[in-house]
């Protein structure tokens, strides 16, 4: 922690000091100046595959699940991310319809809309 101090004197000698106290700690400052996780789908609408253009995630796993419109999980993957942005495909057999595509890794959560042709 940084505290930021400031001396001034004047010509009658009398010392003034003025002090500014970080506000919030390191942990929220840190959390701010993360990117926040973000996912693209193209194309879309699509018919039976999509790329999805992952940014401001962590490297390690992360979870992607294709869902219908009545909330059933048609498909659970699991894929490792080497570095935080990067570019996946995900190809389905699936009706055409509208679904969704949940991403999660830790406590981020994503859900994106699919149109399937």
């Amino acid at each position: 922690m940084k505290k930021i101090v400031l001396l001034a004197f004047t010509f009658s000698g009398i010392c003034m000091a003025f002090s500014q106290k970080p506000t919030g700690n390191a942990l929220e400052t840190e959390q701010l100046a993360a990117p926040r996780p973000n996912a693209k789908l193209a194309p879309n609408p699509a018919s039976n595959k999509v790329e999805i253009t992952l940014s401001g995630f962590e490297p390690g796993l992360i979870r992607i699940q294709l869902v219908d419109a009545m909330g059933n999980i048609l498909r659970d993957d699991k894929r490792l991310l080497y570095s935080g942005d990067e570019s996946l495909m995900l190809m389905f057999n699936a009706k055409p319809g509208i679904y969704f595509v949940c991403i999660r890794q830790h406590q981020h959560k994503l859900r994106k809309r699919l149109v399937l042709l």
